[in-house]
């Protein structure tokens, strides 16, 4: 099943809030935006719809604010999880609705991740009204934050978090 970005869908392109993204970014140093428009890129090196972040290599430590609808976080947060698994990526770091019911965060999140920071607060994204109406966290793919258990499988840390 082919997965793309609905441009039409203006609830996958919110732009990441500044301080929020400037106080993680201080912390990782990010050299690639893996899901970005020419409009809500947070640096210069990133990939859109045109050249597909499905299929490039994610080189380096890696922001990620993908889109949310059915299918593409799925398809994002497979694909974050396989490019720090492969390593191709330092660390990723990923800004996602928080929803452990979800398939994608059982299965690419929880015992995956080394760390999901919760925000205590609601995420208000560039050009939105209001807070976004569920809660967000941040996933974090870093072997510097590994906390493992005695069979050696990552222990997810959840943590709250506010930027």
């Amino acid at each position: 099943m082919k997965t793309t970005t609905n441009l039409t869908n203006p609830s996958d392109q919110w732009e990441t809030p500044e301080d929020l993204f400037d106080a993680i970014n201080n912390e990782y140093g990010f050299t690639l935006d893996a899901a970005a428009t020419a409009w809500n890129n947070k640096l210069s090196n990133f990939y859109n719809e045109l050249n597909n972040s499905l299929v490039q290599d994610w080189i380096g430590t890696v922001w990620l604010n993908p889109p949310y609808s059915r299918g593409n976080i799925n398809a994002f947060m497979r694909k974050a999880l396989n490019e720090f698994k492969n390593g191709n990526a330092k660390a990723v770091v990923a800004l996602v609705r928080l929803d452990p019911s979800a398939n994608w965060f059982t299965h690419f999140v929880h015992g995956q991740a080394h760390e999901v920071r919760m925000f205590p607060r609601r995420v208000k994204f560039v050009g939105a009204s209001s807070g976004y109406p569920f809660p967000c966290c941040l996933v974090v793919y870093d072997e510097s934050k590994a906390v493992l258990d005695e069979h050696g499988n990552v222990v997810t840390q959840y943590k709250i978090w506010d930027w």
